[in-house]
């Protein structure tokens, strides 16, 4: 291995990663803050202001001014869209006088915690009037494994259980309110606990006379909540708002024929398989532990990458100084009596004249501040002078027309043709504008400087990056056939070519400065625009434009 020992790679390698190590755990920590955030439903498309609740204050339903009583946990409450909920939704629909009564991360079982179903229950006022009370059959009971327990024979309830739960909360409700009550299922995820806590809602429905709305078991409803791109989960137990608003009319049926005095239809669904929760629940328990893989794997990538990129400014100069506040556009003085002031001249290019690593500031900004000239920036960032798709000059130049009163065209020479290999091509003996093949790097600026003219009949001005004076990703000898290419076509079509990439008097500025102008090898920071390049452009135009 050319004289170096594994062990030395290793050693240095080792050394590498440990001086990354507090960016890593920054990173994941990021991630996991992420993750936490996204259980409460931010950066949930479904969770978007669209899918808010729509006050109807002129509504005859015949919900409007009922009391509904709403006794659950988190996806009562709406964990996972941010505290909205179906309940939300059917009082701003309806007009009903809701109690949402949701506590995140609570139990049916009685925990002796203050904080259960039960628990809860006993604490509200039982004068309040309820014309129908909804109970959520919560996931807390099997994610923590509480005992399904069984139907009592008698009036004794064991509350520490799923089932002596649910009945001290169905024989105080019906005590004290005798009322319809509604105990809805979660739509389908992956628990074998939950599936038998959904069968055992039958037997009490025999008992108690209780309606179900059971998304347990709807396999219509189940396949439509299990396709992400449609984002109606948060996760696989919290719907979004989207879901919910789905969900709602669910409620509204159920309870506007409960409260009619008809008898539901429709909420009978044939029991799911203990085989096929088994399998999700399998698959749930892998997801997870990949995901967490992949936010280890991740953070460690980041936190390399990061640690590297802190040490090497990225490129994007947003640590330079040459991009100091003070060298903002408006900070220079504006030049009254300049020849190009109201004159349209527009700039094509990509990176270096969007003001890439200027925090989107070049020559464009000053000259339109200075000059106050108008000045026309159709930049997109890694894009081709050879035509390649939609986003590469020449197609972007022809968005421009004769109706468009254009006084000249700035064309910027892209290093991306260098970096993505465009074929060079050749001068064309042809002056006809059908004749140029823009597929290749000469084409394209020929027939990008044969559209202008003939659209405009105005100066055309190409400019290149100064040399690479230091050692660059960018390839030289590439961006060199380029600059002779441009040359040539510039001297065949009468264009104006400035080419600060052989201009010995750009190039022998100290080296202190140049890299303080710039912050790679082809972008420029404010300060380079500002002072070295703007001049530059200015003097040509002024010569140009009339």
């Amino acid at each position: 291995m050319n004289g170096v020992s594994i062990s030395t790679l290793l050693y240095f390698g080792v050394k590498a990663l440990s001086s990354a190590i507090p960016v890593i755990l920054f990173v994941f920590l990021l991630l996991v803050l992420y993750q936490v955030l996204r259980l409460f439903g931010f950066f949930q498309k479904g969770n978007q202001k669209q899918f808010d609740p729509i006050e109807t204050s002129d509504s005859d339903s015949v919900l409007k001014g009922k009391h509904l009583i709403f006794l659950g946990s988190s996806v009562t409450k709406g964990t996972g869209s941010r505290n909205i909920s179906f309940v939300d939704m059917i009082r701003s629909s309806t007009g009903a006088l809701t109690v949402k009564e949701a506590v995140a991360g609570t139990t049916l079982a009685n925990k002796g915690n203050g904080k259960s179903y039960v628990e809860r229950l006993l604490k509200l006022d039982p004068n309040q009037p309820c014309d129908a009370f909804v109970c959520q059959l919560s996931t807390n009971d099997a994610t923590f494994k509480v005992d399904v327990g069984t139907v009592a024979n008698d009036n004794k309830f064991n509350d520490k259980t799923v089932c002596g739960a649910l009945e001290t909360i169905f024989s105080y409700v019906k005590q004290h309110w005798d009322c319809p009550i509604v105990v809805y299922t979660n739509p389908r995820y992956g628990s074998v606990h939950y599936n038998e806590m959904c069968k055992l809602l039958l037997e009490l429905k025999k008992k108690w006379g209780i309606e179900i709305i059971d998304f347990w078991n709807d396999d219509s409803l189940t396949e439509v909540f299990s396709k992400k791109k449609e984002h109606y989960m948060n996760d696989s137990i919290h719907p979004t708002k989207k879901g919910y608003q789905y969900l709602t009319p669910y409620f509204v049926k159920t309870l506007t024929e409960l409260i009619s005095g008809i008898v539901p239809s429709g909420n009978e669904r044939q029991q799911v398989s203990s085989e096929m929760i088994s399998k999700l629940e399998r698959k749930g328990k892998r997801k997870l532990v990949l995901r967490w893989i992949g936010i280890v794997l991740l953070s460690v990538f980041l936190g390399v990458n990061i640690s590297s990129g802190i040490q090497l400014n990225n490129g994007l100069g947003i640590i330079k100084a040459g991009n100091a506040d003070k060298y903002n556009p408006e900070n220079y003085p504006v030049l009254e009596s300049s020849p190009i002031k109201g004159k349209n001249i527009l700039c094509v290019g990509s990176s270096v004249t969007q003001g890439y690593a200027a925090k989107n500031t070049s020559f464009v900004e000053y000259i339109s501040h200075i000059d106050q000239a108008n000045m026309i920036k159709e930049v997109w960032p890694a894009t081709t002078v050879t035509t390649k798709d939609e986003n590469s000059y020449y197609p972007r130049l022809k968005h421009y027309g004769p109706q468009d009163r254009i006084d000249a065209v700035v064309i910027q020479l892209s290093s991306n043709d260098s970096t993505f290999g465009s074929s060079l091509g050749e001068i064309s003996s042809s002056t006809d504008l059908k004749d140029l093949d823009d597929s290749t790097f000469t084409g394209a600026m020929e027939a990008m400087i044969a559209y202008a003219q003939e659209t405009w009949n105005c100066p055309v001005i190409v400019y290149s990056d100064p040399y690479f004076r230091v050692k660059a990703f960018y390839d030289t000898a590439k961006y060199d056939e380029m600059v002779q290419a441009t040359k040539a076509a510039c001297q065949k079509w009468n264009a104006i070519f400035m080419n600060l990439w052989e201009d010995e008097e750009v190039n022998s500025i100290p080296l202190k400065d140049y890299k303080f102008y710039m912050s790679d090898v082809v972008h420029p920071t404010k300060a380079g625009y500002a002072e070295w390049w703007t001049p530059m452009f200015q003097k040509v135009l002024y010569e140009a434009v009339k």
